[in-house]
């Protein structure tokens, strides 16, 4: 059981990071403007991926401790 659960969340985190992977071009597509360049319009792309990261460790601080409990 503890296997299955270990391979689904490696997994699905595999598949988020694949459409984060394949929307990458809709995203700088959408910061791209006039007064924006490419680069500028990537940088932003990168920045807003990068937060998925800074949301995913503040939200472990808010998982409970499994140090020590039993399997049931």
């Amino acid at each position: 059981m503890r296997a299955t659960g270990q391979g689904f969340c490696f997994n699905f985190g595999r598949l988020i990071a694949a459409i984060g992977a394949l929307q990458l071009g809709n995203l700088t597509a959408m910061f791209k403007t006039d007064a924006v360049t490419v680069v500028q319009s990537a940088a932003n792309a990168y920045s807003v991926l990068s937060c998925i990261y800074l949301v995913g460790m503040v939200l472990v601080w808010f998982a409970p401790e499994t140090k020590g409990r039993s399997l049931q």
